[in-house]
């Protein structure tokens, strides 16, 4: 069984549940893009696209468990009974939203979905292959936003400097709008940092192993490289 958001159509939509990746053997908690095909059914053309999940580089067995506790918590229990994950949410309850996964992005970003100072982005390998590497990431401090391998010291191999406009408004988080990637200050300010090409079907975009950010529009198959403007192929350190 799967979560669904809202009634099922024919355009691609979000769902969430426990995803396997073909071998019946190893499931993630996660949260994935599908489509129907129009008989009810998840259209079998298409591989969901896993956007988020819990603890994606230890995947649990069947019979697995997702329960609500009554404190609060919502635990990933595997099938010996371990917890396998949690989101720490017990006794924190104050009438508002504890915890959602939009606010803790992995290795994809959706549309309306920001990366905070102290966030990294990091890359998957594929579809069927779930392991998280830490060793390419995105980030986002004061100084502006950053992809680099994770080496000591790290190699920066781009580098987009913050706002400098008005030195007395931060821009804490980058956010991926309809039409760009871009720099917002707690105020609702926005600057434009990468134009996108606007939406056509859900979009994602995820680094690649080569260290590319790539953006990717679920119902036509079209990509971009998000930092065509800032290297040439040659000046990836993965080249």
């Amino acid at each position: 069984a799967i979560l669904l958001q809202g009634k099922e159509t024919l355009d691609p939509t979000y769902a969430c549940g426990f995803y396997c990746n073909g071998n019946r053997n190893s499931y993630l908690i996660a949260i994935f893009i599908i489509q129907f095909d129009g008989i009810g059914s998840i259209a079998e053309y298409d591989i969901p696209q896993v956007v988020w999940s819990a603890k994606q580089n230890n995947p649990i067995k069947i019979r697995s468990t997702l329960e609500l506790m009554s404190e609060g918590d919502l635990v990933l229990k595997d099938v010996d009974g371990t917890v396998a994950w949690s989101t720490n949410t017990s006794a924190k309850s104050d009438n508002a939203t504890v915890w959602q996964s939009f606010d803790h992005p992995i290795d994809s970003l959706v549309l309306e979905q920001k990366l905070r100072q102290g966030q990294r982005l990091m890359l998957s390998v594929s579809k069927t292959n779930w392991t998280i590497d830490s060793m390419i990431t995105l980030s986002v401090n004061g100084d502006g936003l950053f992809a680099q391998v994770e080496t000591n010291p790290p190699q920066i191999y781009v580098k987009s400097n913050g706002p400098s406009w008005n030195a007395s408004i931060e821009f804490p988080y980058v956010e991926f709008v309809n039409g760009s990637l871009s720099w917002f200050s707690n105020s609702t300010s926005s600057l434009n940092l990468i134009s996108i090409p606007r939406a056509s079907s859900a979009q994602y975009m995820k680094l690649g192993s080569d260290g590319h950010l790539t953006m990717y529009d679920w119902l036509y198959g079209f990509k971009e490289d998000l930092f065509k403007e800032y290297l040439n192929d040659c000046d990836y350190l993965t080249a």
